[in-house]
């Protein structure tokens, strides 16, 4: 409800009020419940949600910047060529564009698609903790 408050004044409501407040509180419910059920289905495999494969924690409770980019580093260099490529045009600030013409001009669908294969590998090789079994 407090977000029906502070945000009423300013919102569309093409629809009418209610049919926006229960908008806002589907959203709210459902987020409660997604977050609930993922924290439910860590503790079932025994991952700790709030750290990586026993690295330690910044104060407020995040990763340590740097442990965080030696991760990283270790995770692309452990990809294909292709992944390497493509999340080094990323991080130099390439837009899809830049990334389909350094490809040889393939179709943008396939970019999307390359991109999108390249996240999900680099996600699953952070959550499975540290590459080629080095120690954190």
């Amino acid at each position: 409800m407090r977000t029906v408050w502070e945000k009423y004044r300013h919102a569309a409501l093409a629809q009418g009020l209610l049919p926006w407040v229960f908008t806002i509180l589907r959203n709210k419910v459902g987020n409660y419940l997604r977050r609930q059920r993922t924290e439910r289905a860590h503790l079932a495999t025994g991952v700790d949600v709030t750290t990586r494969a026993g690295g330690g924690l910044a104060p407020d409770g995040t990763l340590d910047a740097i442990e965080l980019a030696a991760a990283l580093t270790e995770a692309i260099e452990a990809m294909p060529d292709e992944c390497r490529k493509v999340f080094r045009l990323l991080l130099s600030g390439a837009n899809r564009e830049q990334i389909r013409a350094a490809f040889a001009g393939t179709p943008m669908g396939t970019i999307d698609s390359r991109i999108s294969r390249c996240r999900r590998r680099l996600l699953a090789l952070l959550a499975a903790g540290p590459v080629g079994g080095a120690k954190p």
